[in-house]
């Protein structure tokens, strides 16, 4: 599998939905190969215990267009982090592609990097990354705390950050995935 290094890493959960043929063959032209495989062979769903999530694109495209103001068919989302960045795929034509963060709370993009392998095999296995981005830490305080995330959850700040929360823990409370973004996105 070319996403070893991602699997490896964050090992593949219980609850996985692989992916239907069907869904395959309507990406085919519009993903790359390796995270057709992911979702094939693996599924959508958590890794690394909740960590990250890999989403089924269709569930998640209308909270992307309207982050991003309009609907564009060469984004697509592809993960979640367990706080509820989004991370999406972008072609940009001539052969060129990148994967883009959808910082939910502050209301800003950043490129991850620039191609979709290396996002999995490189960018959600580094160290930093995990750390920094993914925010470890507060993740394994989350968990503890209010246990694991059910598939449609993330764990969400309270008050939101931009409204003057804080990254910690006892700011923290579980929350349906696609209202909280779409609450974020109203403030």
């Amino acid at each position: 599998m070319e996403l070893q290094a991602f699997i490896e890493k964050h090992r593949p959960g219980q609850e996985l939905q692989k992916a239907t043929q069907s869904k395959l063959d309507q990406y085919s032209t519009r993903l790359p190969v390796c995270i057709l495989e992911l979702w094939r062979d693996h599924g959508f769903g958590s890794y690394g215990d909740g960590l990250i999530r890999v989403v089924d694109p269709e569930i998640y495209n209308e909270t992307l267009y309207t982050w991003l103001g309009k609907k564009n068919d060469k984004r697509i989302p592809i993960a979640l982090s367990a706080f509820g960045e989004l991370f999406y795929y972008r072609d940009l034509g001539s052969g060129q592609e990148d994967v883009s963060m959808l910082n939910v709370h502050y209301k800003s993009i950043d490129v991850c990097t620039w191609s979709l392998n290396s996002y999995f095999n490189e960018f959600l296995v580094d160290d930093q990354t995990i750390s920094d981005v993914l925010r470890q830490k507060l993740f394994l305080e989350a968990l503890q705390k209010f246990g694991p995330l059910k598939t449609d959850e993330i764990y969400s700040f309270v008050p939101a950050l931009a409204m003057g929360g804080a990254a910690e823990v006892e700011y923290i409370q579980k929350a349906m995935a696609l209202v909280h973004l779409d609450l974020l996105f109203q403030m």
